[in-house]
């Protein structure tokens, strides 16, 4: 679990007992491949880290544009994809250490929330009402058609056929 403030990480193996510890500052998403990978990234500082052993140690990743990293990230169908909430850039990478940006979203908005439907279709949500799509694991984007365009859009899910938006 990543901390708001960005001063804690915490571990559980049954959720009840936890354990913190601090690898750096600004953390705010954290996502799992289900296999062992943990991936944290900040919006607030240029870091991200990953763990291997169940969130214990993190290793710190460097983003090779020199952006500031997304407001959140998902992982599915091979790839994490993590969008950048201060422009239009979009992180991905299939190994969670190694990035590269996207081609751009389609407009420099707050992109807030991100998921995927686990089969390379991604959904990218903004606090200033665009939503962009992807249908290639997150590599392009596009406008997606949205009723309310200017609604603050705060996250985004996925789940048996149907993609589900709540505003702040």
């Amino acid at each position: 679990v990543g901390d708001y403030s960005g001063s804690h990480f915490a571990y559980s193996s049954d959720g009840i007992n936890w354990t913190s510890n601090n690898p750096g500052s600004g953390q705010f998403a954290i996502a799992t491949d289900h296999n062992g990978k943990y991936v944290s990234c900040s919006y607030k500082n240029n870091v991200a880290y990953y763990s291997t052993n169940g969130g214990r140690n993190w290793t710190q990743i460097t983003n090779p544009t020199g952006a500031a990293w997304g407001y959140d990230i998902q992982y599915g169908n091979g790839w994490w994809v993590c969008a950048n909430r201060g422009s239009s850039t979009v992180m991905r990478s299939q190994d969670g250490i190694n990035w590269t940006a996207s081609t751009p979203l389609p407009s420099s908005s707050n992109w807030q929330g991100i998921d995927t439907d686990g089969k390379g279709h991604w959904v990218c949500v903004s606090r200033q009402g665009p939503v962009a799509y992807s249908t290639d694991n997150g590599a392009t984007w596009s406008s997606a058609n949205i009723a309310n365009s200017t609604d603050d859009r705060h996250d985004i899910a996925y789940y048996n056929g149907r993609w589900m938006t709540v505003n702040r």
